[in-house]
């Protein structure tokens, strides 16, 4: 290693830095560190190490020299350290890159993160001439410093490889409370969109948008929609149906095939027992009138027992909690009435 003294604007880039976020800095920390800057000398201790051609290439923080540059000047020189080839060969140069970011910025941000893991993955199967497993990733990863479970580098690579191109873009880390906001998707969510073909996801995530429900609800109707019938799946891409809608409709639709077994059973000679389907049928559908007819009085009760000079609709929640349950109670309804059509056409 030795010292030298070098224009900021010489200092080449980490070759490996357009990996990570395509090699884009973050605004704010660059401006956050210009601050400090403005307000003291640059004292950091920049490493660098010269290639081939004799350019001199950062290992690592160009939050920091982009920063500098932006005080400074480009042509302000500051003295570096610089190995050698020999001293700090390209092994070296990405692990270094990816432990500063996993460090800094990759449990906060999911590109960067994303970013990290893919690189690693790209790095360590260039060494072993085969796949690496998410296991051996998060081994690696930790070792850098950053503790992370192996079922969290498998949903990062799950994403990766199947989500839409433009889901990808407004992923964040975590869920908080609704599924969507501010325009992100958590990362939960984004796992459970990955999961279905890349054609259906922008369909479901403008559904899901939405509805403003939990990432759980989000993943119940992604696996519900996966085992319905085409016929339906279709209906949902077209709109005809609502996410919301489709455990109703998958029952209306179980309805109507047992309705017709009990038609291909009679074989034509025994209308009773046709008869005795709609019975059981029905009596099913009572049990869920009932449960609702219950929910409905609680909340007439729960309207009731509130004064108007307390009702603040800039209480999300309580906007949310009402329209919820509304929406809910039509969705309900329209089954019913489905149901009970389909019972008239087999009775009268």
């Amino acid at each position: 290693m030795k010292q030298i003294k070098i224009a900021l604007k010489n200092i080449k880039p980490n070759p490996w830095k357009k990996e990570i976020n395509g090699g884009k800095l973050d605004e704010e920390t660059v401006e956050k560190l210009m601050e400090g800057y403005a307000q003291t000398v640059f004292h950091e201790n920049i490493m660098c190490r010269e290639n081939k051609k004799g350019e001199y290439e950062l290992i690592y923080g160009h939050h920091r020299l982009e920063a500098a540059k932006r005080v400074y000047g480009k042509d302000f020189e500051i003295n570096i350290n610089a190995y050698s080839l020999a001293e700090f060969d390209d092994d070296k140069m990405i692990i270094d890159l990816i432990r500063e970011n996993i460090l800094q910025r990759g449990g906060e941000d999911f590109k960067n993160m994303t970013d990290c893991i893919m690189l690693t993955k790209k790095w360590m199967e260039s060494k072993t001439k085969s796949k690496v497993s998410h296991v051996e990733i998060a081994k690696f990863l930790s070792k850098q410093g950053k503790a992370i479970r192996t079922d969290m580098v498998n949903k990062y690579l799950k994403i990766e490889d199947n989500l839409h191109p433009d889901l990808k873009r407004i992923v964040t880390k975590g869920d908080r409370g609704g599924v969507i906001e501010e325009g992100k998707i958590g990362l939960e969510t984004a796992l459970s969109l990955s999961s279905l073909d890349k054609k259906e996801q922008k369909s479901i995530y403008k559904q899901i948008e939405s509805l403003n429900i939990n990432k759980d609800k989000v993943r119940d109707f992604v696996n519900d929609y996966k085992c319905s019938p085409k016929k339906i799946q279709e209906r949902i891409m077209n709109g005809k149906v609502r996410l919301d809608q489709l455990k109703d409709e998958i029952s209306l639709h179980n309805y109507h095939e047992e309705y017709k077994k009990a038609k291909d059973a009679a074989n034509g000679k025994s209308p009773g027992l046709r008869v005795l389907e709609t019975k059981r049928i029905l009596e099913n559908l009572r049990g869920d009138i009932v449960e609702a007819e219950r929910n409905f009085t609680r909340f007439i009760n729960k309207m009731g027992s509130m004064k108007f000079n307390q009702i603040n609709w800039k209480d999300n929640q309580q906007k949310q909690t009402f329209a919820r349950f509304i929406r809910e109670s039509v969705v309900k309804a329209e089954k019913w009435a489905k149901v009970l059509e389909v019972a008239e056409r087999e009775l009268v």
